[in-house]
């Protein structure tokens, strides 16, 4: 059984908020980018590729002081 993408995004957006960082929806979540962190250009411009192959993407941004994004942890 696989969860609708909205439920998934609102229990990883409290999950961000529980730690202590910041996350709102802006409209996809995966880290795409090999240097961290990627300039701000070559993410949206990152952005505007995946909005044009699939314009109901989700993506949620994330600011935390630490550089976690926590989409490594395995939550039981």
């Amino acid at each position: 059984m696989r969860l609708k993408s909205a439920i998934w995004v609102a229990a990883y957006v409290r999950r961000c908020h529980l730690e202590g960082a910041f996350a709102a929806v802006r409209r996809a979540f995966s880290r795409c980018l090999g240097e961290q962190p990627a300039p701000e250009a070559k993410i949206e411009e990152r952005l505007a590729r995946e909005l044009r192959f699939d314009p109901d993407a989700w993506i949620v941004e994330v600011e935390d002081r630490a550089g976690r994004h926590f989409l490594d942890q395995i939550v039981a």
